[in-house]
């Protein structure tokens, strides 16, 4: 059986169109008003309450399909992902960011009792992370409220730097298969993965990642929290078995197992100590009242990046010239010949004058 080439195009936009038919009439028309109330509010035309009346009908219609709801695709649930989230850009964008920070809060809380993690459900985490990063910082600087979103999966700290805006540590954990610019190589199943980012403000006061590190810690026994000391800011660290160098000469991560559990990064303008420089610096023996410090609570592991200087050579020593028994004999034997020279001149001289006389 031949079809023809308009038989098969007409047969193609109906296959590309059913799963929309299977949901019904009613989601393509909620898909299509929320889809229309974001480009108005893009374009200028619309605010976000266009936006989240949109978004009421999606929420009823999700509650309606019931928790047992199975998208037919990928692009289905694309569709209807990350509503609350579209709508916390846009109240911090109309500048509300109390508003904001409650759709981000809904956001992270409708994962946690649904589908899973907030980050780590979406088709992007790191990307992802990023963004949202990005959107609570701006947030959190408008408001003055700096916290952690229960559910979010991650915690974050203020750094302020006088007569500079605040700017925020982000530390965030990753399970299972997630991917992103940090290597997964080295992870055991007992252990953790642990991003940290520095977000900071450009002039426009846009956010945006300045520094990252990374460490490996214990599952489970991961700690984090913030110390000041004077007008240093340090981010310290718990439960660490493992830190990533980054080798400059091959671009690639390298993982070394960490000799300290604890370990506190210095956090300033733009930069996040990295673990391997910090547990070095801490290792350092400082005069604290007279006596030295000590790393703390240090594994028994010897660190593999410790450099040992080379001992110095020793110079060539330089012995006394003396003279030996040989060269001592060549001397007096040289000085009895003059002798026995000397005596037989005279001896001539004396034999010649008698002859004379």
């Amino acid at each position: 059986m031949i079809f023809s080439k308009q038989s098969i195009i007409l047969l193609a936009s109906f296959i590309s169109v059913m799963p929309s038919l299977a949901l019904g009439e009613d989601y393509r028309e909620i898909l299509s008003a929320w889809r229309a109330a974001e480009a108005r509010f893009a374009s200028g035309e619309g605010g976000p309450q266009a936006m989240e009346e949109a978004a009421q009908k999606i929420r009823a219609w999700k509650k309606q399909q019931g928790p047992d709801f199975n998208w037919e695709n990928e692009q289905q649930r694309a569709s209807f992902e990350l509503v609350e989230f579209a709508l916390a850009k846009a109240w911090t964008r109309a500048g509300n960011y109390n508003k904001a920070l409650e759709y981000l809060e809904k956001e992270a809380a409708a994962y946690q009792t649904s589908e899973g993690r907030f980050l780590e459900n979406t088709r992007d985490p790191s990307l992802f992370a990023n963004d949202v990063f990005a959107l609570h910082s701006e947030i959190m600087a408008h408001t003055g409220v700096t916290g952690s979103i229960p559910g979010s999966g991650y915690d974050v700290f203020a750094t302020v730097s006088e007569g500079k805006s605040p700017a925020f540590v982000f530390v965030y954990g990753s399970d299972g298969e997630f991917q992103s610019e940090f290597t997964t190589e080295g992870v055991e199943a007992n252990e953790q993965k642990k991003m940290i980012y520095l977000f900071e403000p450009d002039a426009l006061g846009r956010y945006a990642v300045a520094d990252r590190a990374q460490v490996i810690a214990e599952r489970d026994r991961f700690t984090v929290s913030a110390r000041k000391n004077g007008a240093e800011s340090y981010l310290v660290l718990g439960g660490i078995k493992k830190v990533i160098e980054y080798k400059p000469t091959s671009g690639y991560p390298v993982v070394n197992v960490s000799p300290l559990v604890l370990i506190e990064l210095r956090v300033g303008a733009g930069k996040i100590e990295q673990p391997l420089a910090a547990i070095e610096r801490m290792a350092e023996p400082k005069q604290d009242n007279g006596t030295s410090a000590t790393p703390t609570k240090a594994t028994a592991v010897n660190p593999p990046f410790a450099v040992q200087k080379p001992a110095p050579k020793k110079a060539p020593e330089t012995k006394p010239m003396t003279s030996t028994p040989s060269e001592e004999h060549a001397s007096s034997t040289a000085w009895s010949i003059i002798g026995v020279l000397i005596v037989a001149a005279g001896g001539l001289l004396w034999w010649l004058g008698k002859r004379r006389s």
